[in-house]
């Protein structure tokens, strides 16, 4: 069976990113804990690693309330008359939004920072 792993690292300035402790993010993604309170957006890199190899490096924007908690979106909307001749893609176009709302482009160099730390920290083989 195979291990996946989710590594957290913070842009901490446009050419540097550090490494977010995993009891820290596992924490905060539970809500259970702030993550820097008082920044109110905060860019990170995502490492998803299966069995120790680096699939997926997602880069994404989070936007946080005044105590560091993830800041939640109401997005419910009211439902469109029941007539066959109107689509409702209304969720298509907002999930389109948010994902490109929340998405930074890291430098090759940055990625490379990321690859660099996560493996001296044993994560990535």
């Amino acid at each position: 069976m195979s291990s996946v792993q989710t590594i957290a690292l913070q842009r901490v300035d446009p050419n540097h990113v550090a490494v977010i402790a995993p009891d820290t993010w596992d924490q905060f993604v539970r809500g259970g804990t702030p993550l820097l309170p008082g920044d109110r957006k905060i860019d990170l890199l995502l490492l998803t690693l299966r069995d120790g190899v680096c699939e997926e490096i997602d880069p994404i924007t989070l936007a946080l309330d005044e105590n560091g908690y993830l800041m939640r979106l109401d997005v419910r909307m009211r439902p469109l008359p029941r007539d066959p001749s109107v689509f409702d893609a209304r969720s298509v176009f907002l999930g389109r939004y948010l994902k490109h709302a929340h998405h930074w482009k890291p430098t090759a160099e940055l990625i490379d920072q990321a690859l660099s730390l996560a493996s001296r920290n044993s994560f990535v083989r």
